[in-house]
């Protein structure tokens, strides 16, 4: 009697290789082993290695970081500064992160890194739940070396979550696609759905889409306890849905409706001109979307979606209709989240990374068959084949050669962190430093202001000893010999009440010494936009006993608030600028 560990309704569904013709000779298991797994320690060689380097961060992950510098973790509850929308056990993980390993560009990056990392595994288990010989070796290659999963799982940001999430989410409905007669999965996944939704806000379109390719085999099953663990699923992606559009849509979404609808503008549909929304269509499914892996904008991305396309009708005609659905739905939500302008959908490639794991498998198996179409000789097929693993070996060798050589966004990210490595020590030596917005909770930009403070703010979280270390300003230390120095970001405000009436109540008990304003990245202006920031550091000394620059501040915020008049004194036009 035959075991039912095997029956999988059981060989009609395990691994298949697709292969082209009867008769085509099959690569061995060895060495289907031993491709997979060099692709594997290639993607995880890369992936260190960009953890490693420590690039600059770039704008939006200091948008995300500074959001940690002065928040608990109920202080991620509420709506993040700087236009962010971020998943809150992502933010958690991210805050014990810097809060114990220290505040520094590896600890923002380490959970995003073994969120990667761990990717890459689950990938591959899942690909062989899938797929047998060349499709497999394909799909693993192309994850492994994949240029947007590299770059942005090296990112203080939750795309590396959404990506494993995805991964493990659809790894869970394979497995229970392979038994259908059992609901362990299903529990597992409706368990599992909380979790996901808090690491990954695409993970709702990734459970319903799934919820939505199972639904057929479910009801077919006719089994009570498989319906009510699809049951069950279904009401914690429901829950979950809920919950999050309270705390990311709900409070979040007066801030943010403007600005999303600005910025990603171009990443919703053109509902109501036909001819344009066609063009989108095209544009968005044969760009970024699909560069995996590599591709781009402007149709770059065709091969891989000629791939994708061939793996699914592959994978249809052996009987896998439900993977292959559960791989393509989560656009359909996407996209309709899109119409509604919930979702940017298309050519905004890191938030779409959800769909990453989809197109690798389905990618992987296309490649493969495109591969065994190739007649010239009989041993044409896997010439081809192994001719786009050396190419794709290339491409991973190449990432790792240009984060070494470059280990930067762009020049400007550069210069930026050169410019703070030097400023914070340098700005230290012999005094007292205090930040007019940390320290003595002076804005004088107001909160609409934006620019680059997030830069600002996490540089000097990381490269300011005291600030690094959380330590209080010691402003009892100040004399004539230990200066107090003032760092203010983006200079001096021409026309702030505020800053003239601090200016005058620092009169009274500090005199003004030095008066020097600093530029960043002076002139450098990509894509014709410049990205110049300008910190002045203003010096004093105590006219007598030394007091409290916070205390002399909150009296200002006082007298302002209640309508005082400015106290006088511009310390002598600032030195005469």
């Amino acid at each position: 009697m035959e075991s039912p560990r095997f029956d999988l309704r059981a060989e009609g569904r395990g691994p298949i290789e697709l292969t082209t013709r009867a008769g085509e000779p099959r690569w061995s298991p060895v060495a289907v082993s031993r491709l997979t797994w060099a692709f594997l320690a290639l993607g995880t060689i890369i992936r260190l290695v960009r953890f490693a380097v420590a690039h600059p961060p770039w704008g939006d992950e200091c948008y995300v970081a500074a959001n940690l510098i002065e928040r608990d973790y109920a202080g991620l509850l509420r709506p993040l500064d700087y236009d962010q929308v971020a998943p809150v056990l992502f933010l958690w993980v991210e805050l014990t992160a810097v809060r114990v390993l220290g505040f520094s560009e590896w600890s923002l990056r380490v959970y995003p890194t073994a969120c990667a990392i761990a990717g890459l595994f689950v990938f591959r288990h899942l690909a062989g739940r899938v797929m047998a010989g060349p499709p497999l070796v394909m799909a693993v290659a192309i994850v492994a070396v994949a240029v947007n999963p590299i770059r942005h799982g090296g990112e203080a940001k939750p795309y590396a979550a959404d990506f494993l999430a995805s991964t493990v989410l659809l790894a869970m409905a394979v497995e229970w696609w392979r038994r259908p007669d059992r609901s362990r999965w299903l529990w597992g996944m409706a368990a599992t759905a909380p979790i996901a939704m808090g690491t990954s806000i695409p993970a709702a379109f990734v459970l319903g889409g799934i919820g939505l390719a199972i639904a057929g085999p479910v009801f077919r099953e006719r089994k009570a306890g498989v319906t009510a663990a699809y049951l069950a699923l279904n009401g914690a992606i429901a829950v979950g849905v809920l919950a999050s559009w309270k705390l990311y849509g709900g409070a979040q979404s007066a801030t943010l409706k403007a600005y999303m609808d600005y910025y990603w503008s171009a990443n919703f549909p053109p509902l109501r001109d036909p001819g344009r929304l066609v063009l989108w269509l095209i544009k968005a499914h044969t760009g970024d979307l699909f560069a995996y892996p590599v591709g781009g904008s402007n149709c770059a991305s065709l091969a891989t979606v000629a791939c994708v396309v061939a793996g699914s009708v592959g994978l249809w005609r052996r009987g896998r209709s439900t993977i292959v659905a559960a791989c393509l739905a989560p656009l359909v939500g996407a996209l309709a989240a899109s119409t509604i302008r919930a979702y940017p959908y298309g050519e905004t490639e890191r938030l779409m990374q959800f769909e990453g794991p989809m197109i690798c498998l389905l990618a992987g198996s296309g490649l493969a068959w495109f591969a065994g179409r190739a007649r010239r000789r009989p041993d044409s097929p896997r010439r081809v084949a192994v001719a786009f693993l050396v190419l794709f070996a290339a491409i991973g060798a190449g990432s790792i050669v240009a984060d070494v050589v470059r280990p930067a966004k762009s020049i400007y990210d550069l210069r930026a962190r050169e410019f703070a490595r030097r400023f914070w020590p340098d700005v230290g030596r012999d005094a007292e430093v205090a930040c007019c917005r940390v320290d003595l909770g002076l804005d004088f930009e107001g909160p609409d202001h934006h620019g680059r403070s997030a830069d600002y703010l996490t540089y000097q979280k990381i490269y300011s000893d005291r600030h690094r270390r959380g330590a209080p300003l010691d402003w009892a230390s100040v004399s004539a010999t230990r200066p107090l120095r003032c760092v203010l970001y983006d200079g001096v405000p021409d026309d702030s009440p505020l800053f003239a009436s601090w200016m005058g109540q620092m009169a009274r008990h500090y005199r003004l010494t030095r008066a020097e304003t600093l530029r960043v990245n002076e002139g450098v202006a990509p894509k014709g936009v410049s990205f110049e920031d300008r910190l002045t550091v203003l010096e004093f000394v105590p006219r007598g006993e030394p007091v409290d620059p916070a205390k002399l501040a909150q009296a200002v915020m006082s007298s302002v608030d209640r309508g005082d008049g400015l106290i006088s004194g511009g310390q002598d036009d600032l030195l005469r600028r």
